[in-house]
């Protein structure tokens, strides 16, 4: 994995960084899922979780939900559970003569409520995604159109506890209101390294700010003081991105740009509605995406210079957030599995 940050600081996409984490971790990871595919596997998860925080560049003290929304991944959990369905759908349609169909005969009917069992596990699975009535039927259909209902019932299934985890992590606030659909994020299509990192910090609220960094200090939601301006305001991301008067110059840069290369559609010097601001400057607002790439850009370069501006100001009283690290516990997995470290 350190070869990947590596190659991720130095400019690989997210689409090439995802395709590495496919082809060469996660496939690793997967095997064997359609037999031992059920139950927690916390190593597996932490290591999906550092390589998502690398991808975004996000601080070690993101959250894991923020990560796997962002990026639109489920709990590597989830996925063996849809492995090991699928794999059931294809034993159901093998002939009723095949071996594989006569053991599967067997274990289901001395097995299937003998907690910790391979058929006590599909049967639990099936209950938790409502289709224990095709665990009694075994009627799947055709094994495509089953594969799709399963994969289907399992995105549904982990949307609604995503978002029922991110209404309920207070430090995600602001993410709650920009990151509304499970999927990969827009802006990690399109935007340099360089400037997505930011927006990136922004959106999932482990970021330099007082609203962050003094969670960590154990101060009080009020003690949280911007350090740059004399308004006295708490310095969390709104009040970074529309209100603090130590980037008016790059605020207003921002803007101009946005105005200018939207042909005027948008100009957000008129705007009053900050909730809508940040939505628009942070999420997906703006209907158009040629638009949106536009306004990302903007504010990547406005996120950039701020930044960069604060640190110079504050000097050694702010630091650069801590990108996710490479634990002991992950590396020692990986060489177990024989990936590189």
């Amino acid at each position: 994995m350190t070869l990947l940050n590596v190659a991720i600081i130095k400019g690989l996409s997210v689409d090439a960084s995802l395709r590495v984490w496919n082809c060469m971790i996660r496939s690793v990871l997967d095997y064997g899922a359609e037999v031992t595919g059920y139950g927690q596997w916390k190593e597996a998860e932490l290591i999906q979780n550092e390589v998502g925080k690398r991808i975004l560049a996000v601080s070690k003290s993101s959250t894991t939900v923020a990560v796997r929304g962002e990026l639109g991944w489920w709990p590597l959990r989830a996925r063996r559970e849809l492995l090991l369905l699928k794999f059931w759908g294809k034993i159901l349609s093998k002939d009723d003569n095949s071996l594989l169909k006569r053991v599967y005969r067997e274990r289901k009917a001395t097995s299937q409520f003998v907690k910790g069992t391979w058929c006590y596990n599909v049967r639990w699975m099936l209950h938790e995604l409502d289709l224990s009535h095709v665990w009694i039927s075994e009627n799947i259909g055709p094994l495509p159109k089953w594969n799709k209902k399963v994969t289907n019932s399992m995105k549904n299934k982990e949307s609604l506890t995503w978002r029922k985890e991110v209404k309920e992590t207070a430090k995600l606030r602001t993410y709650a209101k920009l990151k509304l659909e499970f999927g990969l994020a827009e802006y990690l299509k399109d935007i340099p390294f360089h400037y997505r990192k930011f927006i990136s910090r922004m959106r999932c609220g482990s970021n330099f700010l007082r609203i962050e960094v003094g969670r960590w200090e154990k101060l009080s939601r009020e003690e949280r003081k911007c350090l740059i301006c004399v308004s006295d305001d708490i310095e969390d991301e709104k009040h970074f991105l529309l209100d603090c008067q130590g980037y008016v110059r790059e605020r207003e840069m921002m803007f101009e740009t946005i105005r200018v290369r939207t042909i005027a559609k948008y100009d957000f010097t008129r705007m009053r509605d900050s909730d809508w601001l940040m939505k628009a400057l942070l999420g997906k607002s703006v209907g158009v995406e040629k638009d949106r790439k536009t306004i990302r850009l903007a504010v990547g370069r406005y996120l950039s210079e701020a930044y960069n501006l604060r640190k110079a100001r504050l000097g050694s009283e702010t630091e650069e957030v801590p990108v996710a690290s490479q634990s002991a516990l992950s590396c020692s997995v990986l060489e177990a599995w024989g990936l590189p470290v």
